[in-house]
Order: C-alpha cells, then structure tokens, then sequence
C-alpha cells in the first residue's frame, strides 16, 4: 500500500474477479495498513445491482529495512565548521530489503515487535531500520521469508547497489559483483544463516521479471543460488 495507488477495496474486488484464494500485503517498515486489508479480504461489492461477498485469505507481512551499524566519530557542525571531540555515535549503512509474512498469530506477534524495533526514536533516522544484528538474532519458525529483488540484502551480495540505475543490458553486466568466489561465497552464507533463523522451509529467493536490465543477471544469480543450497525461488 505504501508505494501503491490501488485502495485495498479495489484491490480485493480484483482479485476477487481473478480468482484469487490468497493476497499478501507487506507495506515498508509499517503495519498499519493490515486491519483495512484484512476486513476487505472478508468485504463485498456491488456488481450489477447485486452484492459480491469476497473470501480471500490474508496473508500479512512487512519488508523491513536492514542496516548494518557502526561507530564512527561523531563530527559536529557549528555555522558550517566541522569539528571533532572525540565523541563516538552509531552510524548506520542501508543493507537491503527482506520481506517477512505470518505464517501464524505467533508470526504476527513478531511482526508487529519488529516493527517497533524499526520505529523506535533511537532507531528512526531518514527512516525506520532494523540492524543487521536483531535480524541474525532472531530464532524464529513462524515466518516466512522472501528475500527480495534488486535493493534486497540477498541482492546485494550479487550485484553493487548503484546496478538499479543501469539502463542498458552492458550497463548492468558491469555491476555484477567481480570474483564469483567472493559473491557467491557470501551469498551462500547469508541464505544459510536466513534457514538457520527461519527454517529450511520457510525461506524463499525471489525472482522477479526482467522489466530492467539488472534483473536479467540477478535473476542468473538467484536461480544458480536456489540450486547450490537447495532453496526453493518464488517469481514475483
């Protein structure tokens, strides 16, 4: 819902039209759109004088953010002079996206205790984030796991973050991570880490259409990672 123009009631009405048993909606770094979807997904509208009940089965999620944290020396700024007095403050730098859906109310539960961590005043900066360090932490078997497209933290480990700017096939080819060794290392990694939080079954690569030059590659990436260890991948 953040980033469409599409109301949830129009949204249900379509999908009930289409044939859908299932909707998901995983708005960024929020959940505050999830009571509206929940109650269209059981709504109804009028279609030539007569009312349509809807049934569709809500699944709610919410991509997150992820941050890696640091400490930096703290620089101030009195009237355009910078300055140092050897103060250190957390600074933070953007990793990537993950999607998290409910597989249950204990799912639920997480969602909404990870969304808190992200809108908390001393963790809000330009947006709200989770670290990198809360998500490892996690031991959690009620969620499910889409790692995301080009700006995912999966992604990232495949191509540079700059690659959603490529316009061109030869553009987008020279942000891919250079060293295979390196990226597909890990990359590995990272997904084996995401299956030992969520479990082997509940974690799954995205792969999404090829409507930009970059996922072209990335796709490749994802494919030839969901075969190395065994993940199933999701079109999207």
């Amino acid at each position: 819902l953040c980033q469409s123009i599409i109301k949830p009631d129009k949204f249900m009405q379509k999908a009930h039209e289409l044939g859908f048993k299932y909707a998901i909606l995983a708005d960024i770094n929020t959940m505050s759109g999830a009571m509206k979807f929940m109650k269209e997904a059981k709504g109804e509208y009028k279609k030539d004088g007569q009312k349509v009940k809807i049934d569709i089965k809500p699944i709610i999620g919410v991509t997150l953010d992820i941050v890696n944290t640091y400490k930096d020396i703290k620089v101030h700024d009195v009237k355009g002079k910078k300055f140092t007095l050897g103060e250190m403050e957390d600074k933070d730098v953007f990793e990537g996206t993950i999607t998290l859906l409910a597989k249950n109310q204990l799912g639920w539960h997480s969602l909404l205790k990870l969304v808190s961590i992200a809108n908390k005043p001393s963790r809000y900066k330009d947006r709200p984030t989770i670290s990198t360090e809360t998500l490892l932490a996690l031991e959690e078997s009620n969620l499910i796991v889409l790692t995301g497209g080009y700006n995912s933290l999966v992604a990232h480990k495949v191509i540079d973050h700059e690659a959603r700017f490529a316009t061109t096939f030869d553009e987008a080819k020279a942000f891919i991570k250079k060293g295979e060794d390196e990226w597909t290392v890990k990359a590995t990694e990272y997904i084996n880490e995401l299956k030992r939080i969520f479990g082997n079954d509940n974690v799954y690569l995205e792969v999404q259409r090829e409507n930009m030059p970059i996922n072209h590659y990335l796709n490749k990436g994802i494919r030839w990672l969901g075969k190395s260890t065994n993940t199933k991948c999701l079109p999207s």
